[in-house]
């Protein structure tokens, strides 16, 4: 799998990476879980993933943190969200409490 086709679900996990402080130090495996609220085993699995890809430094037991290209899709998914969430509340007057789910969903489409 190239770096142009990972998935929505795996930029989700760089993104959480990402928010618990990722960039800057390793994050337990169960912070990026709660987080997503998934399962600890689902985020290995995805760690993994993400580690083989290089977008992670995952070691078992000691966490995972974001390489560098793993931090430049993670804030590329930050400014999607964040431009996202002002175009609904600018253009389609969308209350700034209910972007942030829409928002979401839709960071993964644009390029």
């Amino acid at each position: 799998m190239s770096f142009d086709q990972i998935s929505a679900s795996d930029e989700d996990y760089l993104r959480a990476i990402y928010d618990a402080g990722g960039h800057q130090k390793p994050v337990a495996t169960g912070d990026v879980a709660r987080r997503l609220e998934v399962t600890p085993g689902r985020v290995t699995g995805a760690l993994k993933r993400l580690h083989q890809m290089g977008l992670v430094r995952y070691r078992r037991y000691r966490g995972a943190e974001l390489t560098d290209a793993g931090q430049r899709r993670a804030l590329e998914m930050v400014r999607h969200h964040r431009l996202i969430e002002r175009f609904l509340v600018e253009f389609l007057d969308y209350d700034w409490n209910d972007v942030h789910e829409e928002a979401d969903r839709l960071e993964h489409a644009i390029s």
